[in-house]
């Protein structure tokens, strides 16, 4: 079947080389200029073909189709049906069976299906083709999901859909990914902020410092006129950064992680094709979708989900290059578990986060490693426990150099940006190297010995500190310390709005108090069951396992296909304990978990017991006098004690301790923000910035 490729009017303009007042006075004024074949008046869609066909009857210039091209019209056929960044999703997906299709016979006959498909039924037609594409193309799970409304596309239009994408060639495959992925990136400034964007002057900087190799694209488009001219400064600059900083060895591998869609990585493959790439991201579809362009470009990368901060995705890893373009403004509500190996230096908890990315690219490194973080300008001056940090990293002589960026460098925010250089404590270095490339008036630098830095009490690591000339200074701690004051305000305003909890209505007289062993015999626990997986070799589990400081901190992606088979798996609403140490609980809201035999789990009837209550009831302190032991505490699950209240009455009680949860993490946020905040001002007065707000 033939595809109808749909364009707009500016889509004509493009393709003829003129501009979209000549397309409207062809439209105006051509008799026999096509009809419209779909949108609206407003906003009107022409088929291709018919236009090309009226452009060389009337001898205009018709240019190449470009894969580009193609996929415009594509995204432009399920407007109205999918939102940007779903149309996207179903592109990439659709590409990647694409290509698959071009080399496997077994897929290219699911695609054939799927373009002949009852136009009835597209959303079977759809499911047919990714299902059958997902168990044929090697790794295709991961590469493929299955969630959009395909209920509303059009059926007469999914082979025409289909046909448009099978136009692209297989060499157009890298571009039309790109494509797609900026188009998202633009019509959603959440994935541009938060996980990359393509061309980004930020990873292209990242891959540029990790490679030696000026990578940066002073001619890239980009989204705003300043971030235009950051770019441009910071191509302008590179090489003479490139010249200050210390020489390494070419690299065999490299780390991001938080790698949002990995465009730093795709970035180094361009200088180093041989390094072997490794990235990681807590946002699953992020992941999805750097899985994709990984596979539709023929680049081998290593991606997972994962949490970094919160616990160690790749604790054996070690990377000659690690990369990272972190989030801004992490929340500081959870605190980093004290035992991480990776915080040799001290925990990174509230101002001193941002500090925690530092270290674990540190973590990271080969013995002649390099990692290049991005940091905010609070990182290099707060005091306190970000201080503190600060200084033994700078003791150890991990700190090799830090670069004053050009403000705008990121198109969703104007903070200030340095690029902080670190190498193994193992091959300390005796000097901080400080770069000011933020301005277009030339670079500036200095070598200043760790003696002098360690002079001070939280050794500074703000470039213009150290550079005779401290204009810059001003323009970073203020915005710094405006911006703590703009956070605090935040936090104020949503304090005010959380609720207050309400008292339960507990009558203690009428509540009966049960143990587990009880209520196990009286079948209000259906169920008391211990994990089976045991340690391996070298005591490791694997990653996807709860282990008890999962039951303390969070629990991990539910089990993959490799244990699911072998092992017994949680059930939504579980309740799931460990005594070790300490009591803790948690509700297992998804289920699909494997468990380890160090955590117990509780199978709850529910017309008896609400998982929440139940697991709010296994932490009460009365139980902490059943802990047992001189070494090692623990308790047997057995003998904790329930209280039996109502069910009304115990949601009545989950309802208060959520209302008052809530109110502890924003009060946590209040102090944590307040904490930086009054370092922020501090360090502005110490150094002089200008606070006065503007006219007056």
């Amino acid at each position: 079947m033939t595809a109808q490729r749909l364009i707009r009017p500016s889509d004509i303009a493009s393709l003829a080389g003129v501009s979209a007042a000549a397309v409207a006075n062809w439209r105006a004024r051509a008799d026999d200029f096509p009809e419209l074949a779909g949108g609206t008046s407003a906003r009107p869609l022409y088929d291709y073909d018919a236009v090309v066909a009226w452009l060389r009857e009337n001898g205009k210039n018709v240019r190449e189709t470009t894969a580009a091209d193609l996929l415009w019209s594509f995204m432009d056929t399920v407007r109205g049906v999918l939102g940007p960044e779903q149309a996207g999703r179903l592109a990439l997906s659709l590409l990647v069976v694409h290509k698959a299709a071009l080399s496997s016979p077994d897929v290219a006959s699911l695609w054939a299906s799927a373009t002949q498909a009852d136009a009835t039924h597209p959303e079977a037609a759809l499911s047919g083709l990714f299902r059958g594409a997902a168990d044929l193309i090697p790794g295709g799970h991961n590469l493929l999901h299955d969630r959009w409304p395909r209920t509303d596309l059009p059926g007469s239009g999914l082979p025409s859909l289909l046909g448009t994408l099978e136009r692209i060639a297989e060499a157009e495959l890298p571009e039309a990914a790109s494509a797609v992925v900026d188009r998202m990136a633009r019509s959603q400034g959440r994935m541009t902020g938060v996980s990359g964007a393509v061309d980004s002057a930020s990873a292209q900087l990242l891959a540029s410092l990790a490679t030696r190799t000026n990578l940066v694209n002073a001619s890239a488009s980009k989204t705003t006129r300043l971030s235009g001219e950051a770019h441009a400064t910071l191509a302008n600059a590179l090489p003479e950064i490139l010249d200050l900083l210390a020489p390494t060895t070419a690299i065999r591998s490299a780390y991001d992680p938080a790698c949002g869609i990995s465009e730093a990585l795709f970035a180094i493959h361009i200088a180093e094709p041989r390094a072997s790439l490794t990235g990681r991201d807590v946002d699953a579809d992020t992941i999805q979708v750097a899985r994709q362009r990984a596979f539709l470009t023929g680049i081998e990368v290593d991606l997972a989900i994962a949490d970094t901060l919160r616990e160690d995705p790749w604790p054996s890893g070690r990377a000659d290059a690690v990369v990272v373009e972190p989030p801004l403004g992490l929340s500081s509500r959870e605190r980093l578990p004290d035992f991480d190996k990776r915080w040799q230096f001290g925990t990174p908890n509230g101002p001193a986060m941002d500090l925690a990315w530092l270290q674990d690219a540190v973590a990271h490194l080969s013995s002649s490693g390099r990692g290049y973080v991005l940091q905010p300008a609070g990182s290099l001056f707060r005091t306190g426990s970000a201080g503190a940090i600060r200084r033994e990293l700078v003791a150890a002589g991990c700190i090799e150099a830090v670069i004053a960026l050009p403000a705008n460098l990121l198109t969703y925010t104007g903070i200030p940006l340095f690029a902080v250089v670190v190498r193994p404590a193992t091959d300390p270095t005796d000097a901080v190297t400080f770069i000011d490339a933020s301005t277009s008036d030339g670079v500036r630098h200095t070598t200043v010995p760790l003696a002098d830095l360690l002079a001070s009490a939280d050794a500074n690591l703000t470039p213009a500190m150290h550079l005779a000339d401290a204009s810059v200074a001003d323009v970073d701690f203020a915005y710094q310390a405006k911006a703590s004051w703009s956070a605090v305000a935040e936090t104020v305003k949503a304090l005010h709005a959380t609720t207050v909890p309400t008292i339960p209505r507990v009558n203690f007289a009428g509540t009966r108090v049960m143990s587990i062993g009880e209520l196990v015999k009286s079948g209000a626990v259906r169920e008391m069951w211990r994990g089976s997986v045991r340690p391996g070799e070298g005591g490791s589990i694997p990653e996807n396992v709860v282990r008890p400081q999962h039951v303390r901190e969070g629990l991990p992606e539910p089990a993959g296909g490799e244990l699911a088979p072998r092992e017994r798996l949680t059930a939504p609403g579980d309740v799931l304990l460990t005594t070790q140490l300490s009591i803790e609980s948690t509700v297992d809201e998804t289920g699909g978990h494997a468990v380890s035999n160090q955590v117990t789990v509780l199978s709850l009837h529910p017309d008896a017991l609400r998982p929440r209550f139940v697991a709010l009831a296994i932490k009460g302190e009365w139980n902490d006098r059943f802990l047992m032991g001189s070494a090692i505490k623990r308790a047997n699950v057995k003998d904790l004690e329930i209280p039996l209240p109502s069910l009304g009455i115990q949601d009545e009680i989950i309802s208060s301790l959520t209302a008052a949860a809530a109110l502890a993490a924003a009060a946590d946020e209040a102090r944590a923000r307040t904490s930086t905040y009054v370092a922020d001002v501090m360090a502005a007065v110490r150094y002089g910035a200008n606070l006065t707000p503007a006219g007056a």
